[in-house]
Order: structure tokens, then C-alpha cells, then sequence
């Protein structure tokens, strides 16, 4: 399993330019996981899932799914598993953070 770590709990105050840039807070369960491409994968009560990739920042994927983003992180690959069944399925928002 790609897990390496279970991070826990955070809470984050976000910031998307699409959403007109006004912060909101959030709770994210984050784990991190061992992945070329993707530092951590999260997940929120509302079903968002949460990507972080070692490179390019932290994007939020609307409406997935708590389950659709645990098995993300615990796929086989991760990175094949979000190129299937997360990207190009759900919108999405890069988004700003100040951890909390």
C-alpha cells in the first residue's frame, strides 16, 4: 500500500482565486503517501478530496467522495488511481493555504 503516514486532523483556512479568493476553513484527514507525483491525499466531512502534489501545490476535487478519496490513498498506485478515477471526473480548485 502506497500509506506511508497517517498525518491526521488539520485544519486549513483556504484561498481559490476561482472562488473570488475569500478564505474558508476546513478540516482535512490527510495521509501521506509514496507517490511520484502525490506528497498526500485528504478528505473532508463534505466528500471533498484533497491532492497535494510534491511539485505543484494542493488542489481540491469537488464532490467525490470520502471512500472514492481513502481508496486513493490506499490503491495499489495512487497516482493510476487518481489519473482514472479523480482527474478529468470531478471539478476542481488549486487552492492558497495557511495551516491553522
Amino acid at each position: 500500500m502506497p500509506v506511508t503516514e497517517k498525518i491526521g486532523k488539520q485544519k486549513l483556512i483556504l484561498r481559490s482565486k476561482t472562488l473570488g479568493d475569500l478564505p474558508w476553513e476546513v478540516e482535512v484527514n490527510w495521509v501521506a503517501v509514496d507517490s511520484s507525483n502525490i506528497k498526500r491525499v485528504g478528505w473532508d466531512v463534505g466528500g471533498n478530496t484533497y491532492v497535494e502534489f510534491h511539485h505543484d501545490g494542493i488542489y481540491c476535487y469537488v464532490g467525490t467522495s470520502i471512500q472514492k478519496a481513502v481508496a486513493c490513498a490506499y490503491a495499489q498506485s495512487t497516482g493510476e488511481y487518481f489519473a482514472r478515477k479523480i482527474k478529468g471526473v470531478y471539478p476542481y480548485v488549486k487552492i492558497k493555504v495557511g495551516l491553522k
